[in-house]
């Protein structure tokens, strides 16, 4: 486990594969599962870009929504 904080302090955005072959370097072979449940127990989290789906773009020209019109 101090092996794996050690990592993701230097590296937040290692998931459990990449954490894996990054041990693997330093001469531990460890299960991918294995390392999962650690991360899982410690509380990490790799950091990445999320999506980014409700922004729109500033360029894009905004429409007013349709009034029905009662006769």
């Amino acid at each position: 486990m101090r092996l794996i904080d050690k990592c993701h302090l230097k590296r937040p955005f290692y998931g459990a594969r990449r954490i894996r072959g990054w041990l693997e370097d330093q001469g531990r072979i460890v299960n991918r599962k294995r390392i999962q449940r650690l991360i899982r127990m410690m509380g990490l989290t790799a950091i990445y870009s999320k999506r980014n789906t409700s922004k729109a773009a500033q360029a894009h020209k905004i429409y007013p929504f349709a009034q029905r019109l009662n006769h």
